[in-house]
């Protein structure tokens, strides 16, 4: 039984992997609109310029100065590639979920000490 649990599992794990690379796609501004990249879009991007953000999907070996800044039309400008799902986000929304989630862990940590756990 438990050998067939793993087979299952490992099934499971293998048929969910490989999927579309989903990235957020935002004009200027900050959004959480999510956007599954084409085959040929194998990273996401954000790119930063006067105080505002460009995020989408974007093709890695385009991931330099020079593609970005002809595609954009941009001279003065910051940008970050990479791999992984939804990795392009602007970095306050990183910042308010890290906050979210050391609050969560200290309001639970201060529930099981009160429980005397």
């Amino acid at each position: 039984m438990k050998g067939i649990l793993i087979t299952i599992a490992t099934l499971f794990l293998f048929c969910c992997l490989g999927g579309a690379l989903k990235c957020y796609n935002c004009d200027p501004g900050s959004c959480r609109t999510e956007e599954e990249c084409s085959p040929d879009k194998d990273a996401c991007l954000i790119v930063r310029f006067g105080g505002r953000n460009v995020s989408k999907c974007w093709k890695y070996s385009r991931c330099t100065n020079e593609y970005i800044s002809i595609d954009f039309t941009l001279n003065n400008f910051r940008f970050h590639c990479c791999q992984k799902d939804l990795c392009n986000s602007s970095p306050k929304t990183t910042c308010s979920e890290i906050v979210l989630g050391l609050v969560s862990l200290v309001v639970i940590w201060m529930l099981r000490s009160r429980r005397g756990f």
